[in-house]
């Protein structure tokens, strides 16, 4: 095999690599993004749910059972951790992923 042809193989598979990695990226991107929006929605649902449940069952004002606290509990409490599992983490993995492919594709170079 010639040098040239090895250097065409090498740069196909980054190229390959660099592809499948980006669509990867992006996928989480959408996933992080969704959740974030969808969280405090679900929230604030929730806690207009449970304050017309309360107000019509004790017929008092749900603001004094805390109920309103509720969205801010699940944003922060549920919202968080979701996004970064979804979109945090695999960022910094791909980051790393990218780290050892360029090594990987020096080493490489190297031996040609």
């Amino acid at each position: 095999m010639s040098d040239s042809s090895k250097v065409k193989k090498m740069i196909c598979l980054i190229i390959v690599c660099f592809h499948h990695i980006t669509k990867f990226i992006g996928l989480c991107i959408d996933i992080g993004l969704l959740i974030a929006l969808c969280i405090p929605v679900v929230g604030w649902g929730i806690a207009f749910i449970t304050y017309a449940m309360v107000a019509l069952t004790i017929g008092g004002d749900a603001d004094e059972a805390g109920v309103t606290k509720l969205p801010f509990l699940v944003h922060y409490g549920l919202g968080i951790p979701l996004f970064y599992i979804f979109f945090i983490c695999p960022v910094y993995f791909i980051v790393y992923l990218m780290v050892k492919l360029v090594k990987w594709i020096i080493r490489k170079l190297r031996t040609l």
